[in-house]
């Protein structure tokens, strides 16, 4: 999303004059480092699904925290930061829930091959209205089958992984990048009359 680009671009240009490349000499894992046990380009472990959700739920705690002490923040900053501390708040705090979304939005993305499994097979069907089948077609069952098999994959994770709400979310992402796929596999008809 723009503005999560737009904020990550911001802390980029470096905290309190401190430039990046200065920060990573210091040791911090700068951008984006991902420890080497955690693989995320699996499918087998759902793409770090539990290590992305715990890092994401923890970055909402985290806005969720600071939302609650703005006020006592505030009041121990001098009035000429006020304004200061409200850019910051709008502009990082409220950029949370946009990267959460986004997290979950790619997860969903990567679980399922939509190319192969939605979209290829849509665009290949005859949609000429004297050949169409009265049953669906065998991309209808096979994208239910991995769906189900994707649900129930979150279920098996230990205790406590997902709560019921990032579970909904995934889900429901799930259900957009398919329905993405389909008008993807739809807009490449050649003929349909």
């Amino acid at each position: 999303p723009p503005r999560v680009l737009q904020e990550w671009r911001r802390i980029d240009e470096g905290i309190n004059g401190v430039r990046p490349e200065q920060v990573t000499s210091a040791g911090w894992a700068y951008p984006g480092h991902v420890r080497p046990f955690v693989n995320i380009d699996m499918s087998h472990n759902l793409y770090a699904l539990p290590q992305r959700v715990v890092a994401t739920e923890s970055v909402m705690f985290l806005k969720d925290v600071m939302q609650e002490i703005k006020g006592h923040v505030q009041s121990l900053l001098p009035h000429s930061l006020h304004r200061e501390m409200d850019q910051w708040y709008m502009g990082t705090l409220e950029t949370v829930q946009e990267l959460r979304c986004f997290v979950y939005h790619v997860i969903a993305a990567l679980v399922i091959n939509w190319d192969v499994l939605v979209v290829q097979p849509v665009e290949k069907v005859n949609y000429d209205l004297s050949s169409l089948a009265d049953s669906r077609s065998p991309w209808v069952g096979q994208l239910l089958e991995q769906v189900r098999n994707f649900n129930q994959s979150l279920l098996s994770l230990p205790a406590g992984t997902l709560t019921n709400e990032v579970q909904q979310m995934l889900l429901e992402y799930v259900v957009i990048a398919a329905t993405e796929s389909i008008v993807e596999g739809m807009s490449r008809v050649k003929k349909c009359s």
